[in-house]
């Protein structure tokens, strides 16, 4: 296997990650980065020096990817799913977690644990699986070091371990970039609709409120407009509603088919192919496609499912950021609204252990994004649409308006004002600390700036160094 450097790179963090004090490691790489390549590697380097490794997936298709890249890199190994033959004696040992629990008793012991899509470890399964390796080392993957309520993962990992983000890696051209369609119609009002412990809309009530507000027609007709029949995957709320958006999109003559959680091994194969060779045009699911999924020919998304969980939101658009001969873009046809809601797969997040992802902003600003009335292209505000070069009409505002022509918010610009503002705040703050050492008392005060830098010397209020200022300016009139 020929490893990118990236990917050597953060291999070797991983591993340096493991000390006495953290045997647990989480490791964040962003969809398409090539995770299973990076811990098929990590196997390898364990295996060779005599180590057991255990690698756990949570559902089968996984454990069969995961297998394929394990013989790329030349690594003896097992399976411990349904379908495979059972070899405890393989040092290297692939599995469900619901098979691997089941055979706790048997399997032997294990040093190294490796956990793909880490962000399910929490649930109940897999921590039985853990505690049962309570001395093992053991290593997450994950796109999403997050549950699905947007919690981190600090009680169940050690440290987390960041590869390169989704921008790095379109910067690199290892990934594609995005382009979002919001369709106009009718906005969903889903006040309504419960939301369940894990923290997301309940999928039988959100798949109601969808069809009430004609997802369904909604879908196929940009779908024609904007993919022009290109492969695309589509993510429904229910397999109800999954199965009537492929019957409406085959009575418009695409083919289209519903990958079900159920579905065979061979069946899911079999769809996959059609998907990656055309023969298929729509491949609709539910959740399933939102991990795992591997099929870097896909060039469109359709999002029909709204979601309050931003890790499934970036699994799903993940999806499509694949690079692939010819691709240069990734479109993504948002009739659920979730680039408003999370934004854009890109954008600089800053994820953690304890508050799982938080977008790196001045002030936790609101999602902005235009809508184009000609093309319905969603981007970042502009004067014209990037697309279509449609020109907006700047409105009047009661405002004091310092430059009077609007430009572009690119990304380098904002970071360059956030520095530019961090080194101010660095010069302000060095300044009155070298001034608070000085004012020791009220004759000591020149300014309102100083009895503020009192009033915080002494505990006291705000107000009161407003008031002791007023009284010296009375004073001295």
């Amino acid at each position: 296997m020929e490893l990118r450097d990236y990917q050597h790179l953060w291999i070797g963090d991983l591993r340096a990650a493991f000390t006495r004090e953290h045997k647990r490691v989480l490791g964040l790489l962003p969809t398409g980065g090539g995770k299973t390549i990076c811990f098929s590697e990590i196997t390898r380097l364990a295996a060779a020096r005599g180590l057991r490794v255990l690698i756990l997936g949570h559902r089968g298709f996984l454990v069969s990817q995961i297998s394929g890249a394990l013989k790329d890199a030349c690594v003896h190994h097992a399976c411990l799913a349904r379908g495979y033959p059972e070899n405890l004696s393989a040092r290297v040992q692939v599995g469900t977690v619901q098979t691997v629990a089941r055979r706790l008793d048997r399997i032997g012991h294990f040093d190294l644990i490796i956990i793909d899509e880490a962000h399910h470890a929490p649930a109940g399964t897999w921590a039985l699986i853990l505690a049962a390796y309570s001395n093992a080392w053991v290593l997450g993957v994950t796109a999403t070091p997050c549950r699905l309520d947007g919690k981190g993962l600090g009680d169940s990992f050690d440290v987390l371990v960041t590869g390169p983000s989704v921008l790095e890696l379109t910067d690199l051209r290892w990934l594609v970039p995005a382009r979002i369609w919001a369709p106009s119609g009718t906005r969903l009002d889903l006040s309504g609709v419960p939301i369940t412990k894990q923290g997301d809309y309940n999928s039988d009530a959100l798949a109601e409120v969808c069809e009430k507000a004609h997802l369904i027609g909604d879908s196929l007709e940009h779908y024609t407009r904007i993919a022009q029949g290109a492969p695309a995957i589509a993510f429904c709320p229910s397999l109800q509603f999954a199965h009537r958006t492929a019957e409406q999109f085959r009575s418009a003559g695409y083919s289209a088919a519903v990958i079900e959680g159920a579905s065979k091994d061979t069946d899911r194969r079999a769809m996959t192919a059609d998907l990656a060779a055309a023969r298929l045009n729509v491949l609709i699911s539910v959740d399933v496609i939102s991990e795992g999924f591997d099929v870097p020919t896909v060039n469109f998304g359709l999002s029909l499912r709204p979601t309050q969980s931003l890790s499934l939101y970036m699994q799903q658009i993940g999806r499509i950021l694949r690079i692939s001969p010819g691709k240069t873009f990734a479109g993504w046809i948002d009739h659920a609204g979730n680039v408003g809601t999370h934004g854009w797969p890109d954008d600089d997040r800053e994820w953690s252990l304890e508050k799982g992802a938080v977008r790196r902003t001045e002030k936790a600003e609101p999602i902005t994004i235009r809508r184009c009335p000609e093309c319905y292209h969603v981007h970042r505000p502009a004067p014209a649409c990037p697309i279509c070069r449609h020109q907006y009409t700047v409105q009047e505002r009661r405002l004091d308006v310092r430059q009077g022509t609007l430009s572009e918010i690119r990304r380098e610009d904002r970071e360059a004002a956030r520095q530019k503002k961090a080194r101010a705040e660095a010069v302000k703050n060095a300044r009155q600390e070298a001034k608070a050492a000085t004012i020791n008392t009220s004759a000591d005060c020149r300014s309102l700036e100083d009895f503020h830098i009192l009033a915080k010397k002494i505990g006291k209020s705000a107000g009161w160094a407003w008031s002791q200022f007023n009284n010296r300016k009375r004073r001295a009139a």
